[in-house]
């Protein structure tokens, strides 16, 4: 791989930043459940910018009606940015950016008490930020399914 702005990006790490498929059980009110997480998709994202492209519609709408089908799935949406600009922009554009996936999201009618978004700014590249095509696949917001179940 190559370097990155202040770090070999390796191939473990790469691995290590992308979400994965986990099933765990948690206890809430003494009540079990079985937890199922699946990266589903990555919205991607125009340099700087936080709006969610025409072209990532379709997906998200998938997402959502399996959401309005399923009323014991939620999503986590995961910001992130390239390696352009400052940790403290990159930071805040993340936030906007899951927060604009979560918008799409509730006008399509899903309760806001069922989305998650969070940013991670510049600090979890999929892939090398030293190519524009890197940075491309960098600049998005990865949606996380996730599905809990009474035991």
């Amino acid at each position: 791989m190559i370097a990155d702005r202040e770090n070999d990006l390796t191939p473990d790490e790469y691995e290590a930043n992308r979400p994965k498929a986990r099933h765990y059980t948690i206890t809430e009110n003494g009540v079990n459940y079985e937890v199922f997480e699946a990266p589903t998709f990555n919205v991607l994202f125009d340099s700087s910018m936080a709006v969610v492209r025409n072209r990532m519609l379709p997906e998200i709408s998938k997402i959502a009606n399996t959401l309005k089908n399923k009323p014991n799935t939620s999503v986590i949406i995961l910001g992130h940015t390239d390696s352009d600009c400052t940790n403290e922009k990159n930071l805040a554009l993340s936030v906007k950016r899951a927060q604009a996936v979560k918008r799409v999201f509730v006008a399509k009618g899903i309760d806001e008490s069922r989305i998650v978004a969070k940013g991670f700014g510049e600090t979890k590249p999929i892939i090398s930020n030293r190519t524009s095509i890197g940075r491309s696949q960098n600049r998005r917001a990865e949606i996380i399914v996730v599905t809990k179940n009474k035991k």
